[in-house]
């Protein structure tokens, strides 16, 4: 799923949509979902960098996640740019609690920094939700993930 206003576009990763392959047993957990991204359908090529933030929010999870973790968005040779230097992480996500006994995981664009990525010239795209320590996160439910680019003006 795409939007588009002006110079601002939203796609969707989501770990159930019918365009990703699950990296993992049994489909119950979403710890590595690759996706397959027509980019030259979906972007101007007028822009070389795209300004990015996300969203990230899980389904509920019956059991209680007390992990942080990073999302890793691997888009094949396309660099990403935190500002300082070059890495897959893209930003943080954290549990969240109710019910005592569920948990679900989230981070909002208020919680991580924008990040910058050249045009994506790779139709693949693998997000990983990792551990602070690089491992993969061991319950992580299904997700939805809006990336929000800003194609920058060179």
């Amino acid at each position: 799923m795409l939007t588009n206003k002006n110079n601002r576009y939203t796609v969707l990763f989501c770990s159930r949509n019918s365009n990703a392959t699950i990296n993992n047993a049994g489909g119950a957990i979403a710890q590595s979902v690759t996706y397959n991204v027509n980019w030259d359908a979906l972007l101007d090529k007028k822009y070389s960098r795209f300004c990015c933030q996300f969203v990230f929010k899980s389904e509920n999870n019956a059991s209680v996640i007390l992990q942080n973790g990073f999302v890793n968005m691997n888009f094949g040779t396309v660099s990403i740019f935190d500002g300082q230097s070059m890495n897959q992480n893209i930003g943080t996500i954290y549990p969240i609690a109710f019910n005592g006994t569920n948990t679900f995981l989230s981070s909002t664009n208020n919680d991580n920094n924008d990040f910058y990525i050249n045009y994506p010239n790779n139709r693949t795209v693998t997000i990983n939700i990792n551990t602070f320590a690089g491992t993969a996160l061991t319950i992580v439910p299904h997700y939805a993930l809006y990336l929000s680019l800003q194609g920058i003006d060179d």
